[in-house]
């Protein structure tokens, strides 16, 4: 696994609903094992048509809220990921980042 320490992303506490239609929208799934929770995405090599799996750590907080670790992100790969696909996983991280910066009530549709 290659870890991506980003201290520039933030960790984010938000409603799990806000948090799940980001994300989704942005191309995530979500992924549960035991207790652990990863919104995971697929990032392609264009040059090889490789693909890499990028991961994010999530989690359950109380009365429905949810922890995301942007900056624990990492692709599962053990083989060194291109730099392209670094940078396009970074770019959408950071997209990601500022989407939930945003209020709550911005967030079309929510419950």
């Amino acid at each position: 696994m290659i870890k991506m320490r980003l201290r520039m992303l933030p960790n984010v506490r938000k409603p799990f609903y806000f948090v799940h239609t980001i994300l989704s929208d942005q191309g995530f799934y979500l992924e549960k094992w035991q207790d652990r929770i990863q919104f995971k995405a697929i990032f392609r090599d264009t040059a090889s048509n490789q693909a890499y799996l990028l991961s994010i750590p999530a989690g359950m907080g109380e009365n429905g809220t949810s922890y995301l670790k942007l900056n624990e992100s990492s692709f599962e790969q053990e083989e060194r990921v291109p730099l392209p696909v670094i940078d396009a996983a970074l770019s959408k991280l950071q997209e990601i980042a500022d989407y939930l910066r945003q209020d709550i009530r911005e967030l079309p549709d929510s419950p």
